[in-house]
């Protein structure tokens, strides 16, 4: 929606889609792309001088919104000026809500309960990082004992780089005690410093899954069980939980696709990123939830 949704100058564009009769249909307005203020970009007041630097940034917003049962989810892909690329997952829409005892959710209302739930996304990321030879790294900060050489004084940080070398051992989810990072290098290509141009992959909030692993929902989502997937790239690899997740039995899309263990280094890689959300209800989300917002962002690394 112009003026709501989306900026009014916006540029829509349509959408094919196959209804549920198997035909094909064209929705208009599903697309929107435009640009916007994105604040402060870059800052320093030097103190000798008092010399202030600053530039406003801009942003260009890829966007679009779709309603599933009682939640509308919209998925945006922003591109900015250093070379990050943020996706953000803005979630709204109508709780859906009990006249129960507010045992396991939020009394919200007279008489009315809000359920605590989670929510789940997967992005599937085909990056070819200056070409299709890449590598897979799992980035995490540590701290050398002290007292120590390495850490004399007990305030060091140290990183540790992990490539990962097979499919089945590329599985990893986030740790913050680590500030865990996670790294598509090429293989072929390097900056001036001799490092490898890479693309690193920032974490936003996440979540682990509170639903049980033999709940038949979470045998047909195996993508929870872990915020990234690595696989070697297949042209007929493109949904995280199979092509029909709704009428399989469990155990399809990520978990068939790693079934081989294929070698990672020098390969056309594609990762998969789990993004979870806890919802801990509350009454200002009711009749109708103001936006929640998650993400993660991709950031040029060793290019320069």
């Amino acid at each position: 929606v112009l003026g709501a949704d989306v900026p009014l100058e916006s540029r829509t564009f349509p959408l094919a889609a196959i209804t549920s009769t198997g035909e094909a249909s064209m929705l208009p307005d599903v697309v929107a792309v435009y640009e916007r203020d994105a604040g402060m970009f870059l800052r320093h007041r030097d103190p000798t001088s008092f010399k202030v630097t600053a530039q406003r940034g801009r942003e260009l917003v890829i966007t679009h919104t779709a309603t599933i049962g009682n939640y509308d989810y919209a998925i945006s892909y922003i591109f900015c000026l250093d070379g990050a690329i943020r996706v953000e997952a803005r979630l709204s829409g109508i709780l859906l809500v009990q006249g129960t005892k507010a045992t396991t959710g939020m009394l919200i209302a007279n008489n009315l309960a809000a359920p605590f739930h989670q929510h789940f996304f997967n992005f599937r990321l085909d990056l070819d990082v200056n070409g299709t030879a890449n590598s897979i790294h799992e980035l995490d900060v540590w701290s050398p004992p002290t007292p120590s050489n390495e850490n004399p004084r007990g305030n060091t940080m140290m990183l540790d780089d992990y490539e990962y070398k097979f499919e089945q051992a590329a599985r990893a989810s986030v740790d913050t005690r680590k500030s865990r990072t996670w790294m598509i290098a090429s293989t072929e290509r390097t900056n001036v410093n001799g490092q490898p141009s890479s693309d690193m992959l920032m974490p936003g909030g996440n979540a682990f899954p509170y639903i049980v692993s033999l709940a038949l929902p979470r045998t047909r989502a195996r993508f929870v069980d872990h915020h990234l997937w690595t696989t070697v790239h297949h042209a007929d690899e493109l949904y995280a939980a199979g092509p029909y997740p709704n009428q399989n039995a469990g155990g399809e899309g990520l978990p068939q696709y790693i079934t081989n263990n294929e070698a990672l280094h020098g390969r056309d890689l594609v990762l998969w990123y789990t993004m979870g959300i806890t919802h801990v209800t509350r009454p200002e989300d009711w009749p109708i939830m103001p936006v929640h917002v998650a993400g993660f962002a991709l950031l040029p690394m060793n290019y320069r």
